[in-house]
């Protein structure tokens, strides 16, 4: 009779073991989700922040340049594409790059004439899926 009272102990202590073993196992599970929602989401805020600080320089470049594509390529470090397009790249690290290397962003300035003001449209992209993440508009009056 001894016996088999130690034995029941000795189930009940392994499904304790068990039960805790999946509370911890689940509770871990949805910590890990929560830090990588977490490390997404930084990134993403990281993004927003340098292409706005980007956009921003690009606004004062084309301010700066009074609207002359070859000055706005030149003060963002980018280069002059079809029609009045000024394109700079950037690296995963926001660092600047000459060409594109399939990895990074990219920074556009788009000038229209209106009548009497120019018009820059900046926006800055994922480079390898052009989607968009921040975009801008800045006006020079032509005299």
């Amino acid at each position: 009779m001894k016996y088999r009272s130690s034995q029941s102990k000795a189930s009940l202590f392994l499904i304790e073991l068990l039960i805790v073993i999946a509370f911890f196992s689940v509770s871990s599970v949805v910590c890990i989700r929560l830090f990588v929602h977490a490390h997404i989401v930084s990134m993403e805020s990281r993004n927003l922040s340098h292409a706005v600080i980007a956009a921003q320089g690009a606004a004062e470049s084309f301010k700066a340049a009074a609207g002359e594509p070859q000055a706005i390529a030149r003060l963002i470090g980018g280069h002059l594409e079809a029609g009045n397009t000024v394109v700079a790249y950037y690296d995963k690290n926001w660092a600047p790059v000459s060409e594109f290397n399939g990895d990074g962003f990219k920074l556009s300035v788009s000038l229209y004439d209106e009548e009497h003001l120019l018009t820059a449209e900046i926006e800055v992209n994922k480079a390898a899926d052009e989607s968009g993440i921040y975009s801008l508009y800045a006006k020079h009056l032509i005299r």
